[in-house]
Parts: structure tokens; sequence; C-alpha cells
């Protein structure tokens, strides 16, 4: 039965044309019932159809895009998000459409005139929810720390988060865990969920770390969580370029006023992995005098000699979820709720247990 139509594929299973679309667009759609999926399937494999997508998203008004909003790709953290995004879009045959763009109004025109069938965007990146109709809301999915993610003019309809001020606390459980009591975080203040988790945690703990900030960083760090001013180092970063220089020079900072710091938490992996350069320039080995912990677990980072102790989060399965979610059908009828996942301390090479040494790591 050459060149047979979706049309006649409905009749002979006994099921609406929309149906009969849906199914074989998706057999997995789990709106429709085993049995029913079952036998679309097999009419269309015994008929030798051949699915065509054009004709497909004509008669269906979907436009087979998926579109993918943030800022920062080259982040090697926003680059997993991407691999995964990628991956699962072709596997269903569709395009992934990317763009850097700081607002979304744009994206919303395109979702309202079926051009794109799902925006998701990575992070906060801009958009006022009066501007967006409810019935695209649903479409509009956001993904992020849930602290960067709970703003009171929310646009989209459904979120997928995490928590950054648990992931903190994990660093400093497991620093102290490992009997490191002189800690120091290397932070700034547009990051400050996870380095407020980790210096809560420790101080509950009975540590109060080091904070080494920018120094136009340091009154607003203060001044927020009451933190005791002598705690904290000013580093003077003005025409510092790139994250891991920030790191060796925040590092190289903090010994100047610390020296017996043995653990360090960093807000992000490429930070950390510019402490670990100025502590080996320095002379001191990681892990056995310092303990170094990132955060994101980054690709760019997992490709040196060494793996990051760090903090994964779990960005590559958001994405999964939410397009494993869209491709079902979960978001044709009902909007799922929001969505909370765990971040995950990631033990690797660059920190180990605190040994008893008669000179400070940084002297």
């Amino acid at each position: 039965m050459a060149g047979v139509t979706v049309k006649e594929i409905a009749e002979r299973a006994g099921v609406s044309l929309t149906t009969a679309y849906q199914i074989l667009r998706n057999p997995q759609d789990r709106r429709y019932a085993k049995a029913t999926r079952e036998r679309v399937v097999q009419v269309a494999r015994a008929a030798g159809y051949t699915p065509n997508r054009i004709a497909w998203a004509l008669a269906t008004k979907k436009s087979l895009n998926i579109g993918l909003v943030g800022v920062d790709w080259y982040d090697p953290h926003k680059q997993r998000a991407l691999r995964e995004a990628d991956r699962i879009a072709l596997a269903h045959e569709h395009n992934l459409l990317v763009t850097t763009a700081a607002s979304c109004e744009h994206w919303y025109r395109l979702l309202l005139e079926h051009k794109v069938d799902l925006i998701i965007t990575i992070g906060f990146v801009g958009g006022r929810a009066a501007e967006v109709p409810p019935e695209a809301r649903g479409r509009i999915v956001a993904l992020g720390p849930a602290q960067v993610l709970s703003h009171p003019e929310r646009y989209w309809g459904w979120s997928v988060t995490w928590d950054d001020v648990a992931g903190g606390a994990s660093a400093a459980d497991h620093l102290l865990d490992l009997g490191h009591t002189e800690l120091a975080v290397l932070s700034s203040r547009n990051v400050t969920e996870r380095t407020l988790g980790f210096v809560r945690r420790a101080r509950e703990r009975g540590c109060c770390p080091w904070l080494v900030l920018g120094d136009e960083d340091r009154d607003d760090m203060v001044v927020q969580d009451d933190f005791p001013a002598d705690r904290i180092v000013g580093a003077s970063l003005a025409g510092v370029t790139g994250q891991t220089a920030r790191g060796s020079l925040q590092l190289e900072e903090l010994f100047r006023h610390a020296p017996n710091v043995t653990g360090v938490f960093c807000r992000t992996d490429r930070i950390a992995a510019g402490a670990v350069v100025a502590a080996l320039r320095r002379g001191i080995r990681v892990p056995e005098d310092l303990s170094v912990v990132g955060y994101t677990d980054s690709i760019q980072v997992l490709a040196a000699d060494y793996g990051m102790t760090t903090v994964r989060t779990p960005i590559a399965e958001a994405v999964s979820l939410v397009l494993d979610t869209h491709f079902r059908g979960g978001m044709d009828d009902n909007m799922p709720g929001d969505v909370v996942l765990s971040t995950q301390l990631v033990a690797r090479e660059t920190t180990c247990t605190r040994t008893s040494a008669t000179d400070s790591p940084g002297e």
C-alpha cells in the first residue's frame, strides 16, 4: 500500500485523525491507551508508512521548533544543557533554536504564531508577565536556581529548579567532615546563594569561614548576612577578566591574610581552577595541603589533569525532564507543577582528609 496517508491509517485503526497523528509522532504518548498506540503503530508498520514531518506540522499546527533562551552559552555549565537539548530534539526530529537574547518578548510572539512549540529559558532572562498571554505560559519553562527564579512577576508557566543554598551547605559539610576547620570562600556579590549556604552551614557547625570578595562587594555582604567584617578579605580585581584569573588572585589575597586555611569553596568551577593554579604556584599541594571545592561540575574542568571536587547542578537533567514531558504530550492538557531537583556533591581529587601539619599551607 504505497503512499498510504495518516487518514487511511486512522480509518484502519479505528481512531480519529488527530489521534493517529499524535501517536505516529510519538508512540509513547501516554494520553492514549497502550492498546490504542500499539494498534496504530502496527497498522502503520504493516502499510509501510513513512512519516512526512512537514505534512504533520501543517496538520497539527506544530512548528517542530524548540526555543532555548539564555546568556553566556560559552559557559561549560550552559553547554551541558545545550548538548542535552540538542540530543533530545534531534531524536524527535525537531529543530533546536538557540538565542542569547536578554529578553523573551520576540520568542513569545513566535510561540503565539506557532513558529516555536516550546520555549525553555535558563536563568532569569527577562520579560514581563503582563505581556505574556495565559495560553502561552504553559509552553514557557524556566530552568535555574530556585532563588534566581523566585521572581514576583514570573512570566513562565512552570519551572525546574535547584537549591543553591543547599548546594553551598553541602560543600561546607564535605570540608568539615574531612576535618578542615579553617575554611574560606572565594565569591562575589552576584552569586550570593551558594556563598550564603556555605557560610551559614559552616557557622551552624561552629566554623566562621573567611570571605574573599571583590572590593566592591564587601559592604553588601556584611549588611546582607551580618557577617563579621574582620573575616572579609577584599581583593582588588579591577581590570581582571576571566573567572580563572579572578580565582588565582583571590587565593593569593586570601593567604596574605589567612595562611592557615586548608579548605576553600569557590562559587564556580572556573574560579576553583584558578585557585588550584595559584596554590600549586605557591608550592601548596592540592589536596594534601589545601582542599578545593567548585560549583556546577563544568565539563571544561573535568578535562584537567585531575578531577575537581564540586557541587553538581542538575541542568542537563532539568532540560531532559522538560523535553521528555513535552514530547510525551504532558504539557498539552495539564501544565505540570514546579519541580525542584537536587544538587549533588561530587568528591574527586581536589579534596581529602585534613592531616596534621607543622606549617600552615599558605606560609
